[in-house]
């Protein structure tokens, strides 16, 4: 295999797939219930008990990755299957990593790794997240996910705007935004609105990171994070959580998949 290294979003960047791409792309959202307590449970205890390799992190997230899937696909591709007709166990592909976390995460969007096309020929077609658990006051509001009308073909990545650097070994942060090809939940180019988020919604979800870093950013949904749900969403669609201490969130746990393709 080749050892591919972290690179900007559109750093040869395969465009010929990204029509094929749009196909997949949709407005993000969410479905309660997804799992019944067994399956959630199943699901859990599977994660910490087959994960062979766990990264930590300064701010206060542990991830747990190359865990066995068996037991999510026989799990969750029926169910996935009535959301995505498309979907297909012989042509699509479950990755992942399971987090503990009780920091907030920046702007970023988790598309894919140079590696996943360069070594094995595949894209992600769809993205999702499984809430395990959440550790706060049960009067408070949900704690949240908040994504953004943008898409941008690419990999996985950063966006800093310049005012949120960060320092990772497998993602790139990008700088300027108004460079890139912007498309929406259709595939059609997107305009930049630098004035998108009110002061209400920064002040009380956002505030985590400086403003100038949603600059150009659309919000398209603010999704609960609740155990047993499931949030759907493009791989290539921005996102960061909401702030937790507008939720009082002390802790939570949860999986991100993607979906793959060969192509």
């Amino acid at each position: 295999m080749l050892k591919i290294t972290p690179m900007q979003p559109r750093e040869k960047w395969p465009t010929q797939h990204e029509n094929e791409l749009s196909k997949y792309l949709e407005k993000s959202s969410v479905v309660n219930n997804f799992l019944t307590d067994k399956e959630l449970d199943i699901i859990f205890i599977d994660l910490f008990r087959t994960f062979s390799r766990y990264r930590h992190y300064n701010g206060g997230t542990l991830k747990f990755e190359k865990f066995d899937t068996d037991k999510y696909t026989e799990i969750l591709y029926p169910k996935l299957k009535l959301l995505y007709p498309w979907l297909n166990e012989n042509q699509y592909y479950l990755s992942g990593n399971g987090y503990i976390t009780a920091t907030n995460y920046a702007l970023h969007m988790d598309s894919c790794n140079p590696s996943l096309y360069f070594d094995c020929n595949q894209l992600s077609v769809k993205s999702f997240i499984l809430p395990l658990f959440v550790c706060k006051s049960q009067t408070a509001p949900h704690a949240e996910i908040v994504f953004f009308r943008n898409r941008l073909f690419g990999w996985e990545c950063n966006f800093s705007n310049q005012v949120n650097d960060v320092r990772m070994t497998y993602q790139k942060n990008v700088n300027n935004y108004n460079i890139l090809p912007w498309v929406d939940e259709f595939g059609k180019q997107i305009q930049l609105d630098v004035n998108n988020i009110t002061d209400e919604i920064y002040n009380t979800r956002l505030c985590h990171l400086p403003r100038d870093t949603y600059n150009g950013m659309i919000i398209e949904n603010i999704l609960p994070f609740i155990p047993g749900s499931i949030i759907l969403f493009d791989p290539y669609q921005p996102h960061v959580t909401g702030n937790n201490k507008y939720s009082n969130t002390k802790l939570k746990g949860g999986i991100r998949f993607n979906i793959t393709k060969k192509f």
